[in-house]
């Protein structure tokens, strides 16, 4: 029996793993991978300590945390949370655990355009990670769909391999920060359309075109989409947990649900103002332990 079980290694998770080593708790952390998005940004320049870090290398910073403290990591894939009597059970790829606290840290998942073509091509030019496949369109023309902040550091990265880059964005001006904003105005290989988004994309057996609801089209080799994401909230059905209209996980001020002793962190939920950041993450993960620590310290949870 764990004290707390962390499901998901970003940020958030893994913060709150390395506070509840230090609190010594007997502490579990799930996840196939470790660093969640973050790991998968190509540079990050907003992270305290450091002017510029790139997300493999902080994936590895994260990876000497985990190792220099009493946690479990495992590998494994979590599939169903359920509440026992004093407990939760955690149902994953390769057994079951038990735990008395779950820390609920998955964050999200990316949404998709939903139109035809982006299914078909997936793998073919279809793309949802610039950090993990820029370097597979060097010599290329290619598409970003969505201009946050995710899609503009997209496409600065993708135009050091490809030849022309498009920033594609529904809304009449780009939604991401005035840094990101002046990099892109600096850097001729990207045009940016906005006010426009994707109706079809096509192609033979690769992405060949897409094609705008203005009707406008781009003859790209690849396109990269960036529209946001969705909170993945789908292992714990069956605990019926409250959510907000956007499916985020509601908490309170330690990050307690509507379900006592489960606990949530980072961009799955409604706190620190629905900044989706490293930062208010990894804050959320450190509240949440702590809070977690003070209940078992004050013996409200009895040992079975």
């Amino acid at each position: 029996m764990y004290d707390i079980a962390i499901i998901g290694a970003g940020p958030a998770g893994i913060t709150a793993a390395v506070y509840a080593a230090r609190y010594r708790l007997k502490t579990l952390l799930l996840s196939p991978d470790i660093g969640g998005w973050a790991a998968k940004a190509h540079r990050i320049e907003n992270f305290p300590s450091r002017v510029t870090v790139f997300g493999k290398e902080l994936k590895g910073f994260y990876m000497e945390q985990v190792q220099a403290n009493d946690i479990d990591y495992r590998k494994e894939t979590a599939a169903e949370v359920t509440r026992e009597k004093d407990s939760f059970s955690i149902k994953t790829d390769k057994g079951e655990h038990e735990a008395r606290f779950v820390l609920y840290a998955v964050g999200t998942k990316k949404r998709k355009l939903n139109v035809p073509g982006e299914d078909e091509f997936l793998g073919k030019g279809v793309a949802l990670c610039a950090t993990c496949d820029a370097p597979f369109f060097k010599g290329k023309e290619v598409a970003v769909i969505g201009g946050n902040d995710s899609g503009t550091t997209a496409a600065l990265l993708l135009a050091e391999y490809a030849t022309k880059v498009y920033i594609v964005e529904m809304l009449d001006k780009l939604p991401t920060e005035p840094v990101w904003m002046e990099a892109i105005g600096n850097e001729p290989k990207i045009e940016v359309i906005t006010g426009d988004t994707v109706k079809e994309i096509t192609g033979k057996d690769v992405v060949q075109k897409i094609t705008l609801n203005s009707g406008r089209e781009l003859e790209v080799g690849g396109v990269f989409i960036e529209v946001g994401s969705i909170p993945d909230t789908s292992m714990l059905d069956k605990l019926d947990v409250k959510k907000d209209r956007w499916g985020h996980i509601e908490v309170d001020n330690s990050q307690l649900t509507s379900i006592d002793r489960l606990y949530a962190a980072g961009d799955i939920t409604n706190g620190s103002n629905y900044m989706r950041q490293i930062v208010a993450a990894q804050a959320e993960g450190a509240i949440s332990a702590q809070a977690i620590y003070k209940r078992i310290a004050k013996g409200e949870i009895n040992e079975t």
